[in-house]
Order: structure tokens, then C-alpha cells, then sequence
């Protein structure tokens, strides 16, 4: 099984979340493509990043592995994109992103943490 290649771009290796999560995600990087691409629920945003309307902004982007992610400009002004995650992943991520090895994180504190790397609509409710 390939497991699933977090791109440089989104985490960073010298961060040091990278590396607790590109541990705890052992998913195959094709497979999740290919959920993302198959969810009713991603849909509208993937329509969104195959057109190129130059009266709106596009927040969402197809990358060159076919991965949809979202661009996000963060508290210190800078561009950032974050993993689109189908339905499938969403409880692994959540969890992932609740406990981490260094011990329990709070709603704050990991809805931080998720909006770092992660997107979904409706995400940042699913942790309250």
C-alpha cells in the first residue's frame, strides 16, 4: 500500500505536526483522490476549481496529483492551501486532529489545528 504524500507545499517538513500527522495518516493517496473526485458532497467545489471565472475568486484548486485542496490566507497574511477531505476521512482527521501524541488538545486548539491543514463545509461545527 502507498501511503498518502502530504504535499511539502501544505505541511511543511521542518513543522513539527508534519511529521506526527504524515505518521498518523496511513491512507493510500490514490484512494483518497478518488473519494474526493466521487463525493456528492465535493462536487460543487471541484466544478469550482475547473472553472476559471475571472469575476470571482477561486478559493479551491486541483494540483497536479489530481488532490483538490483550498487556499486560505492565514493569521499572518500568508497563502496557504488545505487538503479537501471527503466524507470518508473526516471522523480520522477529526481525531487526528483532537488527540495528538503530546497528550488531549481543546476545541480551540484543534479546530486551530484543523484549519491549518484541513478543510471541509461545516468542519470547524463538527468539533463543537
Amino acid at each position: 500500500m502507498t501511503h498518502f504524500e502530504i504535499d511539502e507545499e501544505i505541511l511543511p517538513q521542518a513543522d513539527e505536526e508534519y511529521k506526527e500527522i504524515k505518521k498518523l495518516i496511513e491512507i493510500n493517496s490514490k484512494e483518497f483522490i478518488e473519494f474526493q473526485h466521487q463525493s456528492r458532497d465535493l462536487a460543487p467545489l471541484l466544478n469550482e476549481a475547473k472553472t476559471q471565472n475571472s469575476s470571482k475568486p477561486n478559493y479551491f484548486k486541483i494540483k497536479e496529483n489530481e488532490m483538490l485542496v483550498r487556499k486560505k490566507i492565514d493569521k499572518a497574511e500568508n497563502e496557504r492551501e488545505q487538503i479537501v477531505v471527503p466524507e470518508k476521512y473526516r471522523d480520522k482527521i477529526k481525531s487526528l486532529c483532537h488527540d495528538s501524541t503530546s497528550g488531549h488538545l481543546g476545541i480551540v486548539k484543534t479546530k486551530d489545528r484543523l484549519a491549518r491543514y484541513f478543510y471541509w463545509a461545516n468542519c470547524y461545527k463538527e468539533i463543537e
